[in-house]
């Protein structure tokens, strides 16, 4: 594209390949009594799911203020829908294994901004999230009345990927109150989420494993079980990067124990009413991203699971 040759660049490693080593001088300085080598591990996601062990066919959500999808496959994936979906591939840090990443620009930065511009306390936040929960299990939640809200605070996401979007909220009244706002964004994460996740051909058996602070939030990943139609296995691992990162670089160290904390089932009859929700989600979502000049006019897109 620039016309800077090849030769400009250093040469290509493949994952898990020593780049080099730590001068003497450098480690004498940091206190190193070894020789201590650099190692190509891959980006966070990547190392994330190398750490929980992934195989082939396997999916990982890595939430935190952004969040990942990424797949993992025996082949890259290099067909137009997803260069049209702007999908990532990647070389995996095991040998002829490969992955697919989307990224999501706001995933829990969605709370902190709910709580910044509403002036809510993360204790209120946490309380309604609580109750929000046990609500959507009863069946108590009129998604009717619920406002739509499209995550765009810092851009879209796959298939739409655009860093000038902006979000939306539609159907605000006066009896707005903070279970109300707090469902509303749980719901526009979770569409966003799925709309990006459509992008992908898992396997229909393949549970989505989620890392990360989303792990100690139930109605989010309910929401994502419940859409998605498929089982949402929530990680316990701390430090889930800097121990793939380890693994990579020194692949015989045992690996730690990976340890569902929580296992939420899809259920039917909450996805069709999600469904209906979704309609409506993506009606506003294609009005909004037309009006931006991100996505045709007169384009109709529906992905469903069925």
């Amino acid at each position: 594209l620039l016309h800077v040759p090849c030769s400009a660049f250093a040469p290509l490693l493949q994952p898990g390949e020593h780049a080099g080593w730590v001068s003497e001088s450098l480690c004498k300085t940091l206190g190193f009594s070894q020789s201590v080598s650099v190692t190509l591990a891959g980006h966070d996601h990547m190392v994330g799911a190398r750490a929980l062990q992934m195989m082939p066919g396997d999916i990982l959500n890595s939430t935190g203020t952004t969040e990942g999808i990424l797949q993992l496959d025996t082949q890259p994936t290099l067909d137009e829908q997803a260069k049209r979906d702007k999908l990532a591939n990647g070389c995996y840090s095991l040998a002829n294994q490969f992955t697919l990443f989307a990224s999501l620009p706001v995933g829990g930065f969605a709370l902190e901004w709910l709580r910044n511009t509403f002036r809510l306390t993360d204790e209120e936040i946490a309380v309604s999230l609580n109750r929000g929960y046990a609500d959507y299990l009863a069946g108590n939640w009129s998604l009717d009345d619920i406002p739509v809200f499209i995550p765009h605070l810092r851009g879209s996401g796959s298939p739409y990927k655009n860093r000038h979007t902006r979000g939306l909220f539609y159907g605000l009244g006066d009896t707005l109150n903070i279970d109300m706002l707090i469902a509303s964004v749980s719901l526009g994460l979770t569409m966003e989420f799925a709309n990006c996740f459509a992008c992908f051909n898992v396997p229909g058996t393949s549970a989505l494993k989620v890392i990360g602070p989303a792990t100690h939030n139930p109605l989010w990943l309910q929401l994502k079980a419940d859409i998605l139609q498929r089982p949402v296995e929530a990680i316990a691992f701390n430090e889930a990067v800097s121990v793939g990162a380890l693994l990579t670089a020194a692949p015989d160290i045992p690996p730690p124990q990976v340890t569902i904390a929580q296992r939420l089932l899809p259920n039917r009859a909450r996805y069709h009413q999600l469904q209906r929700y979704q309609h409506k989600w993506k009606s506003w979502y294609q009005l909004k991203l037309q009006q931006e000049g991100v996505m045709p006019l007169h384009h109709r897109e529906e992905h469903y699971v069925e």
